[in-house]
């Protein structure tokens, strides 16, 4: 399978008209069943080699992440709720996720609904730089 990135960004057609719809461009073998609306979430789906991952931000800011591959046989879902931690206790978990499961910082904002940025003042911050 080639890779690919479907995201929040990328033009929404009108769901009457012939254009793909970005649930069309998932092959059905990495099936995410998330249940995007396309209108009102933030999202982005990737995938490549086996493998699909997308994570949907909710607009009550809630994240729900899926990872799919081997054509579906595994399967792994997470998702956080911003609201309910603090900012303190974000900044502690993405320390953990971090250090101790070596995820990348974009890795990391993707599953926590921030961006990239946040998470690098974050972890400055924690180190006392």
């Amino acid at each position: 399978m080639p890779p690919f990135e479907i995201s929040t960004s990328d033009p929404v057609p009108p769901e009457n008209s012939n254009a793909l719809q970005p649930q069309s461009l998932v092959p059905m073998s990495l099936n995410l069943s998330l249940n995007i609306d396309l209108h009102r979430d933030t999202y982005i789906i990737r995938g490549g080699a086996g493998v699909a991952v997308a994570h949907v931000r909710k607009p009550n800011g809630q994240v729900f992440s899926s990872r799919v591959q081997a054509n579906g046989a595994l399967r792994q879902f997470t998702s956080f709720d911003a609201n309910a931690l603090s900012v303190a206790e974000r900044r502690n978990l993405e320390h953990q996720l971090y250090t101790e499961h070596r995820l990348r910082q974009t890795e990391i904002a993707d599953l926590l609904g921030v961006s990239q940025a946040t998470v690098a003042n974050d972890l400055k911050i924690l180190r006392g730089s």
